[in-house]
């Protein structure tokens, strides 16, 4: 895939992303605006993006956005809050038929109108947000966050994140916290609405291709006025580790979960980034991986097992699903694998397993819409352009050597294990295995 972007600066601070493709039957419209991430603005982040869905000037409550999506040949919105690095995204997302199926030329402005309308006009109560609304959708975020807990996998890593971050802006919640809903009034939440309109850098997307009086629209239609923009910094990577950090917590389940979370200090611009991400590869990124056929498949000592590197954080997990009394075996056979990762003990095809399984990643971008948008909008994050191809060519000359010294720089920074509690049998959790 080659690189094929083309950025226009439509007002201060907010981009438009043109990516021309031709190969889907739909559209996507993207609404990136771009926030710090900070722990007083995480609550209200995730609360606006359901709040503003609820209704607008001109879609009084959400069956009305809903009748106008179906309208519209049965566009699909999403709104959403994600986080790269330490950048936490309001992302709304507008999914739609592709102008050549639809003998309408002004379907293209609807679809527009329909965007800028949830982001610029929501429906308002005596010039703030609707009370009730927010009370309710309070409540719905509070669900979400205790549900958080149900999926203990990702349980386990996301508090392994917080304790290998604490006190960094990468331990927030990316749904923000239940003690903070309080203190969020209406007039609170709309006052820090209409903040972020004007000094949020905005990326804005579009798969396929847009005419200019388009163009000319869409600038038309974004009326709000803009301040300084906040700028955003570059994410702090160190591969310094002054103590171990052991965390356990016991919950009622019935399989033990392990995380383990490395610091390399390799930033994603770094020459050695590729190698580094290959070294996961082996480590523990497939189904061929050392990790894999060791601790799952030799000895039997975890039901799953897999390493995966955070990119704008440039740290790697490991995590693994366990009985609780095999936690120091697994322990031990994860410490030895990365080890011999360290010393160079695997061999070539080890390595060829790994890049074709990296390269047929990168080329799976091409096959989805939201690849295509997620590959672009990352690129725009880590000012790095480079296209598929361009990608798949430095992963192929990747050495050896370069994967031992990229591994020798993965050193371990914090140990979680979920234990389990004494309780009666079929009050456990039912857990997948």
């Amino acid at each position: 895939m080659e690189n094929n972007m083309e950025t226009i600066n439509i007002k201060k601070g907010i981009n438009l992303n043109l990516i021309e493709t031709d190969k889907f039957k739909s559209r996507l419209l993207v609404f990136n605006i771009i926030r710090p991430l900070k722990r007083e603005d995480a609550t209200k982040n995730a609360l606006l993006t359901l709040v503003l869905r609820r209704g607008t000037e001109k879609y009084s409550n959400n069956l009305e956005i809903q009748r106008k999506m179906e309208e519209l040949y049965g566009v699909r919105l999403n709104l959403n809050v994600v986080v790269r690095g330490n950048k936490h995204i309001i992302r709304l997302t507008l999914q739609f038929v592709d102008e050549r199926y639809i003998n309408d030329e002004n379907y293209f402005s609807e679809v527009i109108d329909l965007v800028t309308e949830i982001i610029f006009n929501p429906k308002l109560e005596n010039g703030v947000f609707n009370e009730e609304y927010l009370e309710q959708e309070k409540k719905n975020l509070i669900r979400r966050i205790e549900s958080k807990i149900n999926d203990k996998r990702n349980y386990a890593i996301e508090r392994t994140i917080e304790e290998m971050f604490n006190g960094e802006s990468f331990a927030i919640s990316r749904i923000g916290y239940i003690e903070d809903m309080e203190d969020i009034s209406s007039e609170i939440l709309f006052d820090y609405y209409k903040r972020i309109l004007k000094d949020s850098p905005m990326e804005i997307f579009y798969t396929g291709k847009m005419k200019e009086k388009t163009i000319d629209y869409l600038k038309s239609s974004i009326k709000t006025d803009r301040e300084n923009i906040i700028s955003l910094k570059r994410e702090k990577v160190t591969g310094l580790v002054d103590q171990i950090k052991t965390v356990e917590e016991k919950l009622d389940v019935n399989q033990g979960k392990i995380v383990l979370a490395y610091r390399t200090g390799i930033p994603y611009e770094d020459d050695l980034y590729t190698a580094l991400v290959l070294a996961v590869q082996i480590f523990g990124g497939t189904p061929n991986s050392k990790l894999f056929l060791n601790v799952r498949e030799k000895e039997s000592l975890a039901y799953y097992i897999a390493a995966r590197i955070f990119k704008f954080k440039s740290f790697i997990t490991v995590d693994a699903g366990i009985e609780f009394d095999k936690y120091e075996d697994t322990l031990k056979i994860i410490e030895e694998e990365l080890n011999k990762m360290k010393t160079g003990d695997f061999t070539e095809r080890d390595i060829e397993i790994a890049k074709k399984s990296l390269i047929s990643s990168l080329e799976s971008v091409e096959d989805s819409l939201h690849n295509i948008l997620e590959y672009n909008f990352n690129s725009k994050l880590t000012d790095d352009y480079r296209d598929v191809n361009s990608k798949i060519e430095n992963v192929q000359k990747v050495t050896k050597d370069e994967i031992i010294q990229a591994s020798k720089k993965i050193i371990l920074d914090t140990m979680y294990f979920m234990n389990g509690s004494n309780v009666k049998e079929g009050e456990k959790d039912n857990e997948d295995i």
